[in-house]
């Protein structure tokens, strides 16, 4: 006798007596198919570890490559953006940034590799609602002074001085930047990156001095936008001055600050003076990176007294060989006018980065001298 069960299943299955779902082939495949989609949805939620967190990826466009000569390339008129990539919940305090922070009061580089002390200095460490702000010491030593890169020219030489800023944002750019630059480079960051600290760690272990930026509203903001928590000329001072205290907190061992873009808030001195009268608090000195003709900082700076030094040039305004040359070549000129010059970098441009390499190298034969930017403060 045949199987009725197996013959009912087979015709039903072939002249739709019954559901066509209902075959054990079809209903294997079924199951089959929802395990994987089921799978991929649990792998793409819970198995990314990137799957919560937002990531920032700055591209330096129609910069030119590390090995190209790139005397006709160019880059995007304006800096990008920097967008909010550090959590607000994140809580940054000395101990937990470097528990054995050296406690020598002398700033020395090792003789061995160049490298600055580590950073923080617990003496110079302030506990804030945000994270560690910098405070000066009860022995009136200054973060400013600290964590500054030593400089000496016994040959009293004019001194050029460069800073370049975007630091963070990308992290190709950001490596490169501090194994090829001469350590003399001061080197200023974006307050936003992740690892923000674990640069700056690695940057004074490469001899260089850290600045930060601190994102401050353009004329044209909201449409164009710094970052998240940038200070604003419709806040009140109170709003500004806790936004500054978080951006202060990001990361330690900085010895000063400069604006990043802000053409209204450095022209509006009722909103400006609060920020530079915190900076001088903090024991931190300000630079104006010359962006703008309508800054009011060089007057603030002087009614606060706090150490402060505007820029030159800004020397990758056309981010070419030769556009960043015709720059370098200005500073020469005021250095040898004045004594000294300060040249600023948007960003660090591999192109940038491979031409100022090349006229470091030039200087000493040209009777000049590269100094960090905290050796032309008070000058």
């Amino acid at each position: 006798m045949a199987d009725r069960g197996s013959q009912y299943d087979y015709d039903d299955a072939n002249n739709g007596s019954a559901p066509l779902w209902r075959a054990p082939l079809v209903i294997a495949w079924i199951a089959f198919l929802t395990i994987i989609v089921l799978l991929t949805l649990f792998l793409w939620i819970f198995g990314n570890p990137n799957g919560a967190r937002q990531i920032v990826l700055v591209a330096l466009e129609g910069a030119e490559t590390l090995t190209g000569s790139g005397d006709n390339e160019t880059a995007a008129d304006t800096a990008p953006s920097v967008e909010d990539a550090m959590p607000d919940t994140a809580d940054l305090t000395a101990d937990a940034i470097q528990a054995d922070a050296a406690d020598s009061k002398d700033v020395i580089i090792d003789a061995a590799t160049g490298a600055l002390p580590p950073v923080p200095d617990p003496a110079l460490i302030n506990k804030g609602r945000f994270g560690p702000l910098p405070q000066i010491g009860e022995d009136g030593r200054r973060p400013s002074t600290v964590y500054a890169r030593p400089f000496d020219d016994p040959k009293g030489r004019p001194k050029i001085a460069l800073m370049i800023g975007g630091m963070g944002l990308s992290k190709t750019a950001t490596e490169l930047a501090i194994k090829r630059l001469p350590p003399e480079v001061t080197l200023s960051f974006a307050p936003y990156p992740d690892e923000l600290q674990l640069y700056v760690n690695q940057a004074r272990a490469a001899g260089h001095e850290i600045m930060l930026q601190l994102p401050m509203e353009p004329f044209d903001y909201p449409q164009n936008d710094p970052g998240h928590h940038t200070l604003l000329t419709s806040q009140p001072v109170r709003k500004n001055l806790d936004d500054l205290d978080w951006l202060l907190s990001r990361v330690t061992g900085y010895a000063g600050v400069s604006n990043y873009l802000g053409a209204k808030f450095t022209s509006t001195p009722e909103s400006l003076k609060p920020v530079i009268e915190t900076v001088e608090k903090y024991g931190l000195f300000f630079i104006d990176d010359g962006s703008s003709q309508r800054s009011v900082a060089a007057a603030v700076a002087r009614d606060v007294a706090v150490d402060f030094a505007l820029a030159d040039r800004t020397i990758d305004v056309r981010p070419s060989r030769t556009g960043i040359e015709i720059k370098l070549l200005e500073l020469e000129e005021v250095a040898r006018a004045n004594g000294v010059a300060l040249g600023v970098g948007a960003l660090p441009y591999p192109v940038t980065i491979n031409t100022v390499v090349e006229w470091a190298a030039t200087l000493e034969e040209k009777g000049l001298v590269l100094a960090p930017v905290s050796a032309i403060i008070a000058e």
